[in-house]
């Protein structure tokens, strides 16, 4: 990544869609050369993506955010498509042009209509045209308010869409794009938008390409004037807001690789256009899907352990291509990389697990490489990760019949099993109110009684991720807790714990619970692993630790047992 100007460019190297043989997954490593020439925009902020791989092929400030206007109505469509996917209206479906749809964003407000009649019964696809050739902010009200009662509503669905997709830099507050303070997007954001309609309902893409359309007895043409710039444009949106400039989502095509481009913020109407063009024209110049390996070719070949050969063949499900500066030589290594050897027999086109094993150990001093870090005989963990690959039986050819049958076990010995492990934890235990919780001042787990629970072992499950955080006290595994829900130390003892308690459940045959509260915990969680991209593994040592020393009561012998994540 190369910054200059201002501007920030990725080059994407590709991602290779290879599976193989017994393998869930057969990458190839590759180095494609960078591009031969480097590009620069007048706009404050754009972007170019690869349709087929996703590959940024250039940005500038794409995270910045405006006032995004009518391009919102690119995310409008998304929703409405959603809704015709789900079954929940069709296109022939039809909603009445309300008086609200009509003043705010028909004739009567002299801003983009399609100038159908108020109170008159519209078909949802007429309005989807009617919206995307020509911004028809009545058309998108009506679509609004068909689908989800009011505008409020429907854009409570465009945010609840944007987060499923992974947005991050947008909030949507109505369908139009009409200004509001709080209404906020970015050119990655959008070009993500556009890539999904693309790929996920071909079917609708035409309506973003309508050349005209007339209602009212009044006819207009698409305001998309990058269809007409013969770049092979299609679709998608522009807009012109006070606050934000003018903007544009593009797509075009050209000998089968489509890209997209966004533009915002541009100070006219011509260099909104004429920014998108270059884009599009310097990115079909200089990029290439090449195809290196054609569908079914062999790649390699993986050593099989036990068969009657010594070696398999690798192949790819499909054609194996790779985005490249176009013209780039064609000094281009492949390795091939594949978790074995195998086992024999394993039947063709099984896909293999990929099992992570987390373990510590501690070693003298002087067995550690860096003795800078310890001192001679001084004692020192080490944490490490080791992986497998594993199949189940039923992926074996001939397998034998033992091996398919699960085990067989009384359930009140399990039960029996699985009590004498919680039985043996010597945390004092007070019963009572209606919520489970940890009492760090008075050292105690306070639990509703099993009635207050679904069955017996959603309570013990739920004493078993008490039991967690019972063990970190201070004079114990001297975790810390954090002081209140939301901060990050409580919600990585919380993560702790789930991960402690999963296990738990696992060897003494729990099992998990779904609780409300963990879609509370989701979003910390997931802040948590952004900042800190280790906390996992983090979390997994001490929910580790956790485990050893709460199983270390009843079961000394398997204390050390190590978890598999």
């Amino acid at each position: 990544m190369a910054r200059a100007e201002g501007s920030r460019r990725t080059l994407l190297r590709g991602l290779l869609a290879a599976a193989a043989v017994c393998l869930s997954a057969l990458p190839l490593s590759l180095a494609p050369a960078r591009a031969q020439s480097t590009f620069q925009t007048a706009a404050p902020s754009a972007i170019l993506v690869d349709f087929a791989t996703g590959a940024i092929l250039f940005e500038k400030d794409s995270e910045k955010s405006f006032s995004p206007g009518g391009v919102v109505k690119v995310m409008t469509a998304l929703v409405v498509f959603e809704e015709i996917h789900l079954g929940k209206i069709t296109p022939d479906s039809t909603f009445v042009v309300s008086e609200n749809a009509w003043r705010r964003g028909g004739g009567p407000s002299g801003g983009a209509a399609m100038f159908v009649p108020v109170k008159n019964p519209t078909r949802v696809d007429d309005l989807l045209v009617g919206m995307l050739t020509v911004g028809g902010n009545d058309a998108a009200i009506t679509l609004a308010e068909g689908v989800a009662g009011t505008e409020l509503a429907f854009a409570l669905k465009m945010n609840e869409t944007g987060q499923k997709l992974g947005l991050t830099g947008s909030e949507f507050r109505n369908a139009t794009g009409f200004a509001d303070p709080a209404q906020r997007s970015t050119a990655r954001d959008m070009a993500q938008v556009a890539r999904y309609i693309i790929r996920t309902y071909p079917n609708f893409y035409p309506m973003f390409s309508v050349p005209d359309i007339e209602w009212s007895k009044v006819k207009q043409r698409n305001r998309n004037t990058l269809l007409n710039a013969g770049v092979g444009a299609d679709g998608l949106q522009v807009a012109w807001i006070k606050d934000g400039g003018y903007h544009i989502v593009g797509s075009a095509m050209q000998n089968g690789q489509r890209l997209i481009t966004v533009v915002m913020g541009a100070k006219t109407e011509k260099e909104r256009t004429e920014e998108a063009k270059r884009l599009l024209e310097w990115g079909f110049h200089s990029f290439e899907h090449r195809q290196l390996f054609a569908a079914d070719a062999e790649l390699g070949r993986a050593s099989v352990f036990g068969g009657a050969q010594g070696s398999v063949g690798l192949a790819a499900r499909g054609p194996v291509t790779l985005l490249m500066p176009r013209n780039s030589p064609d000094k281009l290594v492949a390795k091939v990389t594949y978790n074995g050897p195998l086992k024999a027999p394993v039947a063709k086109g099984a896909r293999s697990a990929l099992a992570i094993l987390y373990k510590t150990r501690v070693v003298d001093g002087r067995d550690v490489a860096d003795s800078s870090e310890a001192g001679e005989g001084e004692a020192k963990t080490l944490r490490y990760l080791k992986t497998y690959a594993v199949f189940n039986a039923e992926q074996l050819t001939d397998c034998p019949q033992i091996y398919l049958e699960a085990p067989k076990i009384d359930p009140a010995v399990r039960a029996a099993a699985r009590d004498a492990v919680l039985d043996a934890i010597p945390a004092r235990l007070e019963i009572g109110g209606n919520t489970a919780c940890y009492v760090r001042a008075a050292d105690l787990i306070r639990m509703p009684p099993p009635e207050a629970f679904g069955c017996v072992e959603d309570w013990k499950s739920t004493f078993a991720h008490e039991a967690v955080h019972w063990s970190g006290a201070e004079h114990r595994l001297g975790r810390t807790f954090g002081q209140r829900f939301g901060d990050a130390a409580y919600a990585f003892e919380e993560l702790v714990a789930e991960i402690g308690s999963a296990a738990i459940g696992l060897r003494i045959g729990l099992r998990p619970q779904i609780l409300d509260s963990h879609a509370a915990y989701l979003g910390h969680w997931v802040k948590i692993l952004k900042d800190r991209p280790g906390a996992l593994l983090e979390a997994s040592g001490h929910a580790q630790r956790a485990v050893d020393h709460l199983l270390a009561y009843s079961q000394p012998a398997q204390a050390s047992q190590p978890l598999a994540a």
